[in-house]
C-alpha cells in the first residue's frame, strides 16, 4: 500500500543521536519503506515517530539499498505495535 506519512527516524543509542525526517514511501500492516539521506544496517534498531499523531514505535531494518541519485532506501519492521499505520 502506497502512504506517504511524515515521520522521524531516530537512531537508538547513537552518540550524538541521529535523527531525520522523511516520509513513507510503502506501508505494510507491520513495517515501511523509506528513502533517507544515509544508511542503515540490516537488524539496525530504529525509534519511529509519525508527524501527524505523534504516535512512536520502535523498528528494525530489515533491508537497505543505496539508490543513483545518493539517496538510500530502507524497508523497516515495526517491533512494538500491530496497528502504527491505523491499517488494522
Amino acid at each position: 500500500m502506497i502512504g506517504f506519512i511524515p515521520v522521524r527516524l531516530s537512531e537508538t543509542g547513537a552518540k550524538p543521536p541521529w535523527i531525520e525526517e522523511t516520509v513513507t514511501q510503502l506501508l505494510s500492516k507491520h513495517g515501511a519503506m523509506f528513502r533517507c539521506t544515509r544508511p542503515y544496517a540490516k537488524g539496525q534498531p530504529l525509534e519511529l515517530e509519525r508527524l501527524d499523531t505523534r504516535q512512536r514505535a520502535i523498528a528494525r531494518v530489515v533491508w537497505q539499498r543505496k539508490e543513483t541519485c545518493g539517496l538510500h532506501e530502507i524497508g523497516v519492521e515495526i517491533l512494538n505495535s500491530v496497528s502504527f499505520w491505523n491499517q488494522g
